[in-house]
């Protein structure tokens, strides 16, 4: 009898705290308040990084610090977007959404694929930006060995020497056409400028052996 009893509060209680973590309403006030905290660890690495400069011999650490780093905003992230799916601008506000693109942008390229159509769909209805989308696309097709659309990805792995460059573009002929039309404040030109890479209209992708270090 007491063993009966002990499984039907157990039962009781896993019940209950299943019910608990999956609340009907999504708390998005809570939401909001622990994006703008991964937010905060995202960028702080990353201007930590730009200060002593990508390609310099003491950004080894760093990068390694940004990795881990990555890995624990992104616990929290893939959780969001499997519970309550991509949150919206009027839903978190224009800070915490743009955490998620974020946080999503320096995941893996599978993560991305999984949720570049989501992103897409709420920037067609103003819910995110459509540089945003168009930012992760162009991330998904360099680690896909592709060229980009947009112009807004550089790498240290196109040349053999190591210096960093614009990826290689789809269409350079047209490529600020697309960027204006989207609401890029720059050119590709301004945008390797910025970003410390060079940009050559005809540069050619790496061989397919040479991946992402």
């Amino acid at each position: 009898m007491r063993h009966t009893l002990f499984i039907g509060v157990t039962a009781g209680l896993l019940a209950s705290c299943q019910t608990a973590r999956l609340p009907t309403v999504p708390d998005y006030a809570a939401i909001r308040q622990e994006l703008h905290r991964i937010r905060h660890r995202d960028q702080q690495i990353r201007e930590d990084l730009t200060a002593v400069g990508l390609d310099s011999p003491a950004a080894g650490p760093l990068f390694k610090q940004m990795h881990a780093t990555d890995s624990v905003n992104q616990v929290y992230v893939r959780r969001l977007l499997a519970t309550t799916g991509w949150p919206a601008r009027s839903q978190v506000g224009d800070t915490a959404a743009g955490t998620v693109f974020l946080v999503v942008q320096h995941s893996s390229r599978a993560l991305m694929t999984q949720y570049l159509p989501a992103l897409r769909r709420l920037a067609r209805h103003g819910e995110a930006w459509a540089t945003d989308a168009a930012m992760m696309e162009d991330r998904v097709r360099m680690l896909s060995g592709k060229k980009q659309r947009y112009g807004t990805q550089t790498a240290n792995w196109v040349r053999k020497d190591g210096t960093r460059v614009m990826w290689p573009i789809q269409q350079p002929a047209r490529v600020n056409h697309y960027r204006q039309q989207l609401g890029f404040p720059t050119t590709v030109e301004q945008d390797a400028a910025d970003l410390g890479a060079q940009y050559d209209p005809h540069e050619r992708l790496p061989h397919p052996r040479v991946v992402m270090p």
